[in-house]
């Protein structure tokens, strides 16, 4: 059997519908645009209106998706199966209402971060801010334990990934930063950044300045 037919086999089996089969596609690959930004890369941060705009889509595409499921289980293409069978009136309650939450979640995350950071890393512009970074020790299991926390950015699923030798070097204190983007009318990425720090005071000179006075722009930090 070639790879491509022991493929089609684990998708669906022999006899599966053409109706089915662009809805198990459609539902794979909605599944993996939320997964790829969340593994990959967190460097997006989109905007309030796309946030809000995302939320809406994905409420008013829930009954889209159930009309789908309908049709096909009115054509014979579909039916539950599992342990939905074995639940009772109430089960099969609390658990469509979470089959929905989870459905609206993945269909945000498409909307509001897969599809716009693409749009904004092919027709973004390039931009630079001007704000403050912080040294942050993460507790959590599933993202980097060493990051820089931007003032201005709160987005929870974003993240400024350093090393730990980087985070030992650095005080505790905020330091001024510019920051480097890309944006677009859907939100920014977060390219990279450069430290601003001050400058040491000058070995010839002793009286010279305040060493607070100047500041040394460091080599810029890309984002994994």
């Amino acid at each position: 059997m070639s790879t491509s037919g022991r493929w089609q086999r684990w998708l669906w089996p022999p006899g599966t519908v053409v109706a089915k089969k662009i809805w198990i596609s459609w539902v794979l690959l909605v599944m993996l645009g939320a997964l790829v930004p969340l593994l990959l890369w967190r460097s997006f941060v989109p905007s309030a209106d796309t946030m809000r705009g995302a939320l809406y889509l994905s409420l008013a595409l829930l009954p889209v998706h159930g009309l789908w499921l309908w049709r096909l289980r009115a054509r014979g293409a579909w039916a539950p199966s599992g342990p939905w069978l074995t639940y009772g009136p109430v089960k099969r309650w609390a658990m469509g209402v979470l089959v929905l939450v989870f459905c609206a979640a993945v269909l945000w995350i498409d909307l509001a971060i897969t599809l716009p950071s693409l749009y904004t890393r092919l027709w973004g512009m390039p931009s630079q801010q001007a704000t403050q970074v912080q040294p942050h020790r993460s507790s959590a299991k599933h993202s980097c334990r060493h990051q820089l926390k931007i003032e201005g950015i709160r987005f929870p699923l974003f993240e400024f990934c350093i090393d730990a030798e980087q985070l030992a070097q650095w005080p505790a204190q905020p330091l001024p930063a510019t920051v480097l983007l890309r944006r677009s009318a859907l939100g920014m990425e977060v390219l990279g950044l450069r430290l601003v720090r001050p400058a040491p005071p000058s070995t010839d000179d002793p009286e010279s300045g305040n060493p607070q006075a100047a500041a040394a722009l460091q080599p810029a930090l890309l984002t994994p």
